[in-house]
Protein backbone atom coordinates (compact mmCIF):
# COMPACT_ATOMS: atom_id res chain seq x y z
CA UNK A 1 0.00 0.00 0.00
CA UNK A 2 2.95 2.36 0.73
CA UNK A 3 4.39 1.52 -2.31
CA UNK A 4 1.26 2.15 -4.45
CA UNK A 5 1.24 5.77 -2.53
CA UNK A 6 4.50 6.44 -3.30
CA UNK A 7 4.02 5.43 -6.87
CA UNK A 8 1.05 7.93 -7.32
CA UNK A 9 2.44 10.59 -5.32
CA UNK A 10 5.81 10.82 -7.24
CA UNK A 11 3.49 10.31 -10.32
CA UNK A 12 1.68 12.99 -9.48
CA UNK A 13 4.68 15.29 -9.00
CA UNK A 14 5.90 14.56 -12.29
CA UNK A 15 2.59 15.74 -13.92
CA UNK A 16 2.85 19.35 -11.60
CA UNK A 17 6.44 19.85 -13.13
CA UNK A 18 5.67 18.96 -16.51
CA UNK A 19 2.71 21.66 -16.54
CA UNK A 20 5.37 23.98 -15.17
CA UNK A 21 8.04 23.32 -17.11
CA UNK A 22 5.14 23.78 -20.10
CA UNK A 23 4.36 26.98 -18.57
CA UNK A 24 7.52 28.31 -18.45
CA UNK A 25 7.98 26.94 -22.24
CA UNK A 26 5.16 29.24 -22.57
CA UNK A 27 6.85 32.24 -20.86
CA UNK A 28 9.57 32.02 -23.77
CA UNK A 29 6.39 32.40 -26.22
CA UNK A 30 5.63 35.46 -24.78
CA UNK A 31 1.90 34.51 -23.68
CA UNK A 32 0.01 37.08 -21.85
CA UNK A 33 -1.23 35.64 -18.46
CA UNK A 34 -2.67 37.11 -15.28
CA UNK A 35 -0.41 39.73 -13.50
CA UNK A 36 1.62 40.48 -16.54
CA UNK A 37 1.49 44.54 -17.34
CA UNK A 38 0.45 44.64 -20.70
CA UNK A 39 1.14 47.81 -23.58
CA UNK A 40 -0.74 48.59 -26.14
CA UNK A 41 0.25 51.06 -28.65
CA UNK A 42 -1.76 52.26 -31.82
CA UNK A 43 1.28 53.39 -34.07
CA UNK A 44 0.51 56.96 -34.65
CA UNK A 45 -1.61 57.69 -32.51
CA UNK A 46 -1.25 58.55 -28.67
CA UNK A 47 -5.03 58.36 -27.58
CA UNK A 48 -5.17 54.76 -28.17
CA UNK A 49 -2.43 53.85 -26.74
CA UNK A 50 -3.46 51.58 -23.48
CA UNK A 51 -0.94 50.03 -20.37
CA UNK A 52 -2.64 47.75 -18.32
CA UNK A 53 -3.57 44.21 -17.14
CA UNK A 54 -6.00 41.12 -17.67
CA UNK A 55 -9.27 41.61 -15.79
CA UNK A 56 -10.20 38.44 -14.05
CA UNK A 57 -12.27 36.99 -16.78
CA UNK A 58 -9.07 36.82 -18.76
CA UNK A 59 -10.01 40.34 -20.92
CA UNK A 60 -8.19 43.58 -21.14
CA UNK A 61 -8.80 45.29 -18.11
CA UNK A 62 -9.94 49.23 -19.25
CA UNK A 63 -8.90 49.40 -22.60
CA UNK A 64 -12.24 51.42 -23.57
CA UNK A 65 -11.22 52.97 -26.88
CA UNK A 66 -12.49 49.71 -28.73
CA UNK A 67 -16.09 48.77 -28.91
CA UNK A 68 -15.94 45.22 -28.06
CA UNK A 69 -13.59 43.40 -25.46
CA UNK A 70 -10.47 42.03 -26.24
CA UNK A 71 -9.88 38.52 -24.86
CA UNK A 72 -6.11 37.82 -23.92
CA UNK A 73 -5.32 35.16 -21.50
CA UNK A 74 -2.94 33.13 -23.29
CA UNK A 75 -2.72 34.76 -26.52
CA UNK A 76 0.64 35.70 -27.56
CA UNK A 77 1.78 39.25 -28.47
CA UNK A 78 1.04 38.97 -31.89
CA UNK A 79 -2.58 37.60 -32.22
CA UNK A 80 -3.36 39.99 -29.54
CA UNK A 81 -2.47 42.91 -31.76
CA UNK A 82 -4.54 41.18 -34.60
CA UNK A 83 -7.72 41.00 -32.48
CA UNK A 84 -7.19 44.83 -31.67
CA UNK A 85 -6.55 45.57 -34.86
CA UNK A 86 -9.78 44.27 -36.35
CA UNK A 87 -11.24 45.67 -32.85
CA UNK A 88 -10.14 49.63 -34.03
CA UNK A 89 -11.87 49.19 -37.73
CA UNK A 90 -13.08 52.42 -37.71
CA UNK A 91 -9.34 53.72 -37.74
CA UNK A 92 -7.80 53.82 -41.15
CA UNK A 93 -5.77 50.86 -41.56
CA UNK A 94 -4.57 50.75 -38.00
CA UNK A 95 -1.14 49.25 -36.72
CA UNK A 96 -1.07 48.00 -33.61
CA UNK A 97 2.10 46.54 -31.23
CA UNK A 98 1.61 44.55 -28.37
CA UNK A 99 4.65 44.48 -25.52
CA UNK A 100 4.54 42.17 -22.17
CA UNK A 101 6.20 44.71 -19.90
CA UNK A 102 6.26 43.26 -16.62
CA UNK A 103 5.90 39.18 -15.64
CA UNK A 104 7.06 39.59 -12.17
CA UNK A 105 3.37 39.37 -10.91
CA UNK A 106 2.22 36.26 -12.29
CA UNK A 107 1.47 33.11 -9.52
CA UNK A 108 3.74 31.36 -8.22
CA UNK A 109 4.12 27.50 -8.49
CA UNK A 110 3.29 25.39 -5.23
CA UNK A 111 5.40 21.87 -4.44
CA UNK A 112 3.62 19.62 -1.69
CA UNK A 113 2.86 16.59 -0.62
CA UNK A 114 5.86 14.12 0.48
CA UNK A 115 8.30 16.90 0.86
CA UNK A 116 10.17 17.15 3.93
CA UNK A 117 9.44 21.42 4.08
CA UNK A 118 6.96 22.59 2.13
CA UNK A 119 7.40 26.14 0.41
CA UNK A 120 6.84 28.20 -2.55
CA UNK A 121 9.23 28.91 -5.56
CA UNK A 122 8.65 31.00 -8.59
CA UNK A 123 10.48 29.42 -11.31
CA UNK A 124 11.78 31.18 -13.80
CA UNK A 125 13.00 28.11 -16.32
CA UNK A 126 12.34 24.82 -17.24
CA UNK A 127 12.97 22.10 -14.85
CA UNK A 128 13.18 18.27 -14.31
CA UNK A 129 12.17 16.13 -11.84
CA UNK A 130 15.74 15.07 -10.73
CA UNK A 131 16.88 18.64 -9.98
CA UNK A 132 13.83 18.78 -7.80
CA UNK A 133 14.83 15.26 -5.96
CA UNK A 134 18.15 16.57 -5.46
CA UNK A 135 17.42 20.08 -4.05
CA UNK A 136 19.75 21.60 -6.64
CA UNK A 137 16.63 24.10 -8.29
CA UNK A 138 18.01 27.48 -8.29
CA UNK A 139 14.83 29.38 -8.08
CA UNK A 140 13.74 32.43 -6.19
CA UNK A 141 12.25 31.48 -2.96
CA UNK A 142 9.14 33.52 -1.03
CA UNK A 143 8.15 33.07 2.07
Amino acid sequence: MRRLVRHFLSSFLGLLIASICAHAQSDQAALVHFGDLIEVDVIGSLEYDWRGSLNPEGFLDGLDTVPNQVYGLCQSEGNLSASIEKELKFLNNPKVAVRILDRSNRAVAFLSGAVRSPKRFQIKRPVNLNELRKQKLQVEEYV
